[in-house]
């Protein structure tokens, strides 16, 4: 189980502990609407995470099920669907989603960071089985050094 305590400002807080456990897949589906040796066009890379519906199970902890999507754009997308437990204000969670269909950021921040956690390497592996590029930007290596000239004395690529 993970735990820590979440501060909107980054650091450590005096607020409530928060955890999320037990996160599973229920679902993974991959669509690619181009041929394998049609050149891929991929005009945007989207990624999204969203909540479908909270459970409360007691004060204390909530049954949420989310999707996690990626879209590259009319090539092909990505779908897991997924649950967790979050353990916390549960109560207070659970009121929240029923009364605005929103959660309070804090426990927001939490839930979506640990299905984006869990579900991009998913993604990444997915996407290499259908011929896809990961999504995630793989970074660039940049060499400074001119063809022909020597290397200095801890010369190594940047990667940025």
């Amino acid at each position: 189980m993970r735990e820590r305590v979440y501060s909107p400002q980054g650091g450590p807080s005096l607020g409530q502990k928060m955890a999320i456990r037990d996160l599973e897949f229920t679902m993974v589906e991959a669509k690619r609407f181009t041929r394998r040796g049609e050149r891929l066009q991929v005009d945007r890379l989207d990624q999204n995470s969203s909540v479908s519906v909270i459970y409360p199970v007691d004060d204390q902890n909530a049954d949420i099920e989310f999707r996690f999507t990626v879209t590259y754009g009319a090539v092909a997308s990505i779908r897991i669907e997924g649950r967790l437990i979050f353990t916390g204000d549960a109560k207070a969670l659970v009121a929240s989603w029923r009364d605005k269909k929103t959660m309070p950021n804090d426990m927001a921040s939490e839930i979506h960071t640990a299905v984006m956690t869990a579900c991009l390497p998913e993604a990444v592996s997915i996407a290499k089985d259908m011929h896809l590029p990961p999504p995630i930007p793989i970074p660039q290596v940049k060499f400074d050094g001119k063809a022909g000239a020597p290397a200095k004395a801890g010369y190594s690529p940047e990667v940025g």
